[in-house]
C-alpha cells in the first residue's frame, strides 16, 4: 500500500489536477457519519477523459475539523480551499452534487437564482438532488 500512496497516487492526483484546470468538470460530497471532531467529506470528481470516457476520481478527503465541521459552511469553504491550492478554477464546475448543503450553495450558483427558483422555497433543487 505504501507504493500505491507514495508513488502513484501524487502522479494521478497531479493528472486530475491538470485535467481540472482546463476542462468542465462536476464535484461530489457526502458527509460521512463521524462523530468526532475531524469529519471527513470525500471530494469527487466526474469529467470527460478522451481515451476513458467519463470517469469518476477522488479529489481529497475535504476533512473539516472542530465543533463546526459538520456545518455547512465548513465543509463548502473546505472544498473551496482545495480547489484554490490546486489551482482549479470554480468556472470549471459545471455541477456539484451535495447533501444537505442547497440552501448555502445557492448563493454560489447562477441556476438558484435565476427564474427557475422563486424565493427562499428551494424545495425544486432539493428534489434534483
Amino acid at each position: 500500500m505504501c507504493v500505491v500512496n507514495r508513488a502513484l497516487a501524487p502522479f494521478f492526483h497531479e493528472q486530475l489536477v491538470k485535467q481540472m484546470q482546463r476542462q468542465p468538470f462536476s464535484l461530489s460530497t457526502d458527509g460521512s457519519n463521524d462523530t468526532g471532531l475531524l469529519k471527513m467529506n470525500p471530494l469527487t470528481v466526474k469529467l470527460f477523459d478522451v481515451k476513458e470516457g467519463v470517469v469518476h476520481r477522488l479529489l481529497d478527503t475535504c476533512t473539516t475539523t472542530g465543533t463546526a465541521a459538520v456545518t455547512v459552511e465548513s465543509i463548502f469553504m473546505q472544498m473551496g480551499d482545495i480547489l484554490q491550492k490546486n489551482a482549479i478554477p470554480w468556472e470549471n464546475c459545471v455541477a456539484v452534487s451535495v447533501d444537505n448543503l442547497i440552501n448555502y450553495i445557492s448563493k454560489f450558483c447562477l441556476f438558484c437564482n435565476s427564474e427557475y427558483v422563486h424565493g427562499d422555497d428551494k424545495s425544486y433543487l432539493n428534489q434534483m438532488a
